[in-house]
């Protein structure tokens, strides 16, 4: 799957040197040319059309390099080509039938959507539906939050009151875990109605006992599933820890975290 390898190792990064050309001499795809900076959205929509269009159609790892221009041109795109290529996904117009593929492009696409212009980003992204929504959310806030948490926040709360304002929220807050993971805890006993489970699986990643003991305060029937979650995480770098943790876990919490321990090995 060239296209979900590339999208997804570009994601969270831009090109080195943005206005760089890439090395005729880099491999497959090389003869795709970036459109100029004035290029036009049509023009810029047909490009990453037959680009996308390129990669779908070789096999498995192939053509390194036209991912490569995609990402490229995604990361110098002006709004009106973000839009112009969204509306051209939206009408089925470009043959992204893999799931993956699709959301990972949108991401992309979302992504630098929102480093130009936050608010139309949000927008057109409620608009989408709701699995697509949630992705596209997660890239927009991702690329806010490292720009300022409160900032990001307040964006999630201007959206419409209701499904829309919640995954926003919860984008919101799955971000902020990723850089702050105490931070994201704290806000979100202060929004008990949104899901805690990527904030302690990011805390998990670096403070397994940290987020361990504020698993323990979790309400809801979900505390054993995240519980098991963080010890499976936590087997890895701190086995003979992680069984005397539990062992001190009530009856269900117990046989939960067993289970999962055991789906590890």
């Amino acid at each position: 799957m060239a296209l979900a390898f590339g999208i997804g190792w570009f994601v969270g990064r831009g090109p080195d040197k943005p206005g760089e050309d890439p090395d005729p001499t880099a491999g497959p795809g090389a003869e795709i040319r970036t459109p100029s900076a004035g290029s036009s959205p049509e023009r810029s929509t047909a490009f990453i059309k037959n680009a996308v269009e390129e990669i779908l159609e070789q096999p498995t790892g192939s053509s390194p390099q036209a991912v490569s221009q995609l990402m490229m041109r995604i990361s110098t795109g002006s709004v009106e080509e973000l839009e112009a290529v969204l509306a051209e996904l939206e009408k089925g117009e470009l043959d992204m039938t893999n799931w993956q593929e699709r959301l990972l492009l949108k991401s992309a696409l979302y992504r630098r959507f929102a480093e130009l212009d936050p608010e139309a980003a949000l927008a057109r992204a409620s608009r989408e539906n709701s699995w697509e929504r949630s992705g596209a959310f997660d890239a927009i806030f991702a690329s806010l939050a490292p720009n300022g948490v409160e900032a990001a926040w307040a964006l999630a709360s201007d959206l419409p009151v209701g499904t829309v304002q919640k995954q926003g929220h919860q984008a919101a807050l799955g971000a902020l875990a990723l850089l702050n993971p105490t931070a994201a805890f704290d806000l979100w006993k202060k929004n008990p109605h949104l899901d805690p489970t990527a904030t302690l699986d990011a805390w998990a990643r670096t403070d397994p006992a940290a987020a361990f003991q504020a698993a323990q305060s979790l309400p809801g029937s979900n505390r054993a599933e995240i519980i098991s979650s963080i010890i499976a995480r936590w087997f890895e770098s701190a086995p003979e820890e992680t069984l005397t943790r539990i062992k001190g876990l009530p009856g269900n919490q117990r046989r939960a975290a067993t289970r999962a321990l055991m789906e590890t090995w």
